[in-house]
């Protein structure tokens, strides 16, 4: 008599939402790192020890009901969307037990998807676990639903795969009704320290031994009312975390950035966290369906438009540090890239070590999302070359990382651009032209491959991602405003662009209505899980003019407040110093809090609740560790390499 399973369904909620939330799937057991064995004895071993389970559940001896007892067992709740039970990961992979008869038993879980035939016709079976469920209802609710159902198995550590599934496929007396598929966990056993392990160790120990040597150094010339050198307090926690930490307000800075950054971060942070939670299994996923009917699921269509802030700001910023160069005659291009440059790279290279060190000691559970690890172990160098946008865009190391290939190679053009700007002045006419160009191609490829915001498909999201959402060359629009807004404040920084308070206050309002229509509108154009759908005529004007809209009103809402200096209410807000210390570690906090996030989903283990208030109050807690991860990173590799490069600069240039 051969042993009989639970069936389940397995349903994932796939969001492509701006950025691709890296696709969840079931860990597989890989074969090759098994003990080399004969075809012949592992399907022996396999059938004796699933015959000896079957016997000894029979007689009913506590092992066989502990090994069973990890098992999905059936679960309500399958018109809400309760398609898939992950069962007991941590009882079954953590199960051993030695016999005399069958060698020692290891729990391996396993996942059976089981598709309802059209037939489905499921009788009465004389067998001891099977006969307490109703075969038969289960399988009309699967082929009213047109789902696969899946739910865990453990199954003896012995078998394959492939033997499972043929075991399910020409053993199962349900063969007749259901066609029958699975997948198995992967263990990852950490047998020892690898080389990537050693070096991310030696990394972090280097790193922190030197913030306290630093640290101490810094704090004993304190007290001796000494000047400290400047090159040996690079990494002191007590000076760099009075500047990340200060507060003060500085009139000579646009301060109303502080608080866009601020806000965009956070904005994006939060993004990340429910389009990547929304890969997990979820037992209500019809209620997840409703909630992207809400008007209120703006805030999770519209986040990636935050990042264009980010590039308004990085061109406005850039544009500003240039001129101020040319007008001193000190303007070093070569420089200024390896500065950028050297302010991304090490802390983008410590996190894509994490990544693929870390999974192996941080993460346990049957969930897997897509290659997190792998993408980097094959592209780490296109990550850290800032050239995987167009090197590797759909094999990403870490997805998000993508905002710094086209910022890097924004910055590294740019100053040329205004260098020619300020000697030509009709070369400004370039920054509309090139505006206008990039906001056709987008139109052009929204028409031509009929691609919308929130693409409908994978295969559509693939072209949104390499064509729109990720080259350089279709980004640049909010870039180029940032610039024109740059070159602005400059040439008025003494002076006061004569603007009526009525229509300022006019215009001001309109920049309001402008990013709140943007981010509605996310709503109405994302066609895949609202009822109705946009025109592509219609969709492709949004995608091509939706960024600059943004860009355009975020500009004058800044140039408003710097320039002159009103917005009150809107001024006070985003000019409050309390946003400085997110703002100056946005970087650190950019790159780092989606590995945080990820390593927290890696270890889900059971079907989890979709609440729109449960997410909150998870991404609530997400923001102090988050926060702290930062703050480690921002003190111990984005600034002191910055400080090492400006002193040895300022040492062999001593016009500077």
């Amino acid at each position: 008599m051969k042993l009989q399973i639970l069936f389940v369904f397995f349903l994932y909620v796939h969001l492509i939402i701006a950025e691709y939330a890296p696709s969840v799937r079931l860990k597989k057991y890989s074969s090759h790192k098994a003990k080399s064995m004969s075809k012949a004895i592992n399907e022996t071993l396999c059938q004796e020890q699933l015959d000896f389970f079957y016997q000894s559940f029979y007689r009913n001896e506590i092992w066989a009901l502990n090994f069973f007892d990890s098992w999905s067992k059936i679960q309500s709740g399958y018109f809400s969307g309760n398609y898939i039970d992950l069962g007991d990961y941590d009882q079954c992979t953590k199960f051993i037990f030695p016999t005399n008869e069958v060698g020692t038993i290891k729990g391996k879980q396993c996942y059976m998807s089981f598709e309802a035939t059209p037939k489905a016709t499921i009788t009465e079976h004389d067998n001891a676990i099977n006969s307490s469920f109703d075969w038969t209802v289960i399988s009309k609710i699967a082929r009213f639903l047109d789902t696969h159902l899946i739910n865990s198995i453990c199954m003896p550590a012995s078998c394959s795969v492939e033997q499972i599934i043929e075991f399910m496929n020409n053993d199962f007396r349900l063969l007749e009704d259901f066609i029958v598929d699975g997948t198995c966990t992967e263990l990852d056993e950490v047998t020892g320290l690898q080389s990537v392990d050693i070096a991310l160790i030696l990394i972090f120990a280097v790193s922190i031994l030197l913030m306290v040597l630093s640290t101490i150094y810094d704090l004993f010339m304190h007290q001796k009312s000494k000047d400290p050198n400047k090159l040996l307090i690079s990494f002191s926690v007590y000076t760099n975390g009075k500047k990340l930490f200060d507060m003060t307000e500085n009139k000579s800075s646009i301060n109303s950035l502080h608080g866009l950054r601020a806000l965009s971060i956070i904005w994006i942070m939060f993004g990340h966290r429910i389009t990547n939670q929304l890969g997990l299994p979820y037992r209500n996923n019809n209620e997840l369906f409703e909630f992207y009917q809400q008007w209120y699921s703006v805030i999770v269509y519209a986040y990636s438009i935050a990042v264009d802030t980010f590039f308004l700001m990085g061109a406005l910023l850039l544009t500003m540090s240039t001129l101020r160069a040319i007008e001193k005659n000190n303007l070093n291009i070569l420089r200024m890239v390896w500065h950028r440059y050297l302010r991304y790279t090490p802390v983008l290279g410590v996190a894509v070590l994490c990544t693929i060190a870390l999974p192996r000691y941080c993460t346990s559970g049957p969930l897997e999302f897509g290659d997190f690890r792998e993408k980097c172990v094959n592209y780490w160098w296109s990550a850290l070359l800032h050239v995987q946008n167009y090197v590797n865009p759909d094999k990403l190391c870490l997805n998000h990382t993508w905002y710094l290939s086209v910022d890097f190679q924004l910055f590294v053009i740019s100053p040329f651009l205004i260098y020619g700007i300020k000697k030509y002045a009709k070369l400004m006419l370039i920054i509309p032209v090139l505006v206008i160009l990039c906001s056709f191609y987008i139109f052009m490829i929204s028409i031509v491959f009929d691609v919308h915001k929130t693409p409908r498909t994978f295969d559509e999201g693939e072209i949104y991602h390499r064509w729109i959402y990720h080259p350089t060359h279709a980004r640049i629009q909010s870039w180029l405003i940032g610039m024109a807004l740059g070159f602005l404040l400059h040439n008025k920084r003494n002076e006061k662009v004569k603007v009526n308070c009525i229509i300022d206050s006019c215009l001001l309002l309109i920049s309001l209505l402008i990013l709140t229509v943007i981010i509605l509108s996310a709503h109405i154009f994302s066609t895949p899980y609202i009822s109705g759908s946009s025109s592509l005529l219609s969709n492709a004007i949004y995608m091509s003019l939706h960024r600059i809209g943004w860009a355009l009103a975020l500009a004058y809402i800044i140039f408003t407040c710097e320039n002159q200096r009103r917005g009150s209410i809107i001024r006070w807000i985003l000019s409050h110093p309390y946003w400085k210390p997110i703002g100056t570690m946005g970087l650190s906090l950019y790159i780092t809090h989606l590995i945080y996030m990820m390593f927290t989903m890696m270890n889900t283990k059971q079907v989890q609740f979709f609440s729109f208030w449960t997410v909150l109050h998870t991404f609530s807690g997400d923001l102090f560790p988050s926060f702290l991860i930062a703050t480690f990173f921002y003190l111990a590799f984005e600034t002191p390499y910055l400080l090492i490069e400006n002193y040895f600069y300022k040492k062999f240039n001593k016009s500077e």
